[in-house]
């Protein structure tokens, strides 16, 4: 189930919203009916199973839909390619690997090219892929988790709860205990 939901993870390759069309929109309001009556039947040990599997579809449809949205981005073939190599490369190695050299080595091209390629598709740097991926997986930690932010800082490979700090507040204008506390 997780493999499936990081398909939607790709910010800036696709939107943000996803189109459907009036089929996609049938089906998935005929799934979604079928789940609410699997609910409210009485339970069995195989109902939440059957709920899963309703919505690991309705999540397959929606990306089938969406699988148009990179054709219509006129995108070069070749930068999509390092970039999509580099999207896999930082979310093995982000938490050991925050230089940009490191993953062009890995890719065997400059930082120039990679730069280049990450530009094209995303309109930033590779750096700043790097810091925002980061970012997020920190952001993510701090609200959705009870661990501390030392325990983040060593999860998200910072040498020192401070230099973990010092880089969320360079990037966010707020440390890590003023983001768990802002509400939205």
């Amino acid at each position: 189930f997780n493999a499936l939901v990081n398909h939607f993870y790709n910010y800036g390759i696709y939107e943000p919203m996803i189109k459907l069309s009036h089929k996609a929109m049938q089906d998935i309001n005929w799934l979604a009916q079928q789940m609410r009556s699997e609910k409210q039947q009485p339970s069995s040990s195989i109902q939440n199973e059957i709920i899963l599997t309703y919505l690991k579809i309705i999540l397959w449809k929606i990306l089938k839909e969406r699988s148009n949205a990179l054709n219509e981005k006129e995108i070069d073939s070749i930068p999509l390619s390092i970039f999509l190599q580099f999207q896999q490369l930082v979310r093995q190695h982000y938490t050991k690997e925050k230089s940009v050299t490191f993953y062009a080595n890995e890719l065997k091209i400059s930082t120039h090219k990679l730069n280049v390629a990450t530009n094209e598709v995303l309109q930033i740097t590779a750096k700043q892929y790097v810091v925002e991926t980061i970012l997020l997986e920190a952001k993510r930690y701090l609200k959705v988790t009870d661990l501390s932010v030392k325990e983040i800082s060593n999860t998200l490979g910072f040498d020192e709860p401070t230099n973990f700090n010092k880089f969320f507040k360079r990037y966010t204008k707020l440390t890590p205990l003023e983001f768990i506390n802002q509400s939205f």
